[in-house]
């Protein structure tokens, strides 16, 4: 009884980790990434939006020239660039999924690091412009 049991859990290990970075169905890909795309750029306009609402908002309570108004437009930039990279992000880890192996995994990876630098840039460049607007 143990020992089918060992054997069943092991069998059913070696069928979920088969699945694991395997190659999908071109056909399938390209659904998956245009539907991505479609996806990262309903996020984008609005990130966009959100950021307009956010600058109108600051420059109607404390005037366009406001210190308000450009930290606003300075972290309305910063989510619309972080919003652009996810979106990136998202279509990148779609388009791995036609890989297979080891590239699949280097593929995620790759993207998982573009979007870790994307982040950081907007972050950083954020900083230093609101730096520069004290």
């Amino acid at each position: 009884m143990n020992r089918s049991l060992s054997l069943l859990a092991l069998a059913s290990a070696l069928a979920l980790t088969a699945g694991c970075n395997r190659a999908e169905d071109q056909n399938q890909v390209a659904r998956d990434v245009a539907e991505a795309r479609q996806e990262a750029a309903e996020n984008n306009a609005e990130a966009s939006r959100d950021a307009a609402e956010e600058i109108r908002d600051a420059a109607q309570d404390s005037g366009p020239a406001s210190a308000d108004a450009r930290e606003a437009t300075v972290e309305g930039q910063k989510d619309i660039a972080i919003a652009q990279a996810e979106g990136r992000h998202k279509v990148a880890l779609e388009g791995c999924d036609a890989l297979k192996g080891d590239a699949q995994e280097a593929c995620k990876d790759r993207a998982d690091a573009e979007l870790d630098a994307a982040k950081a840039d907007a972050k950083q460049s954020a900083a230093a412009t609101q730096q520069q607007n004290r």
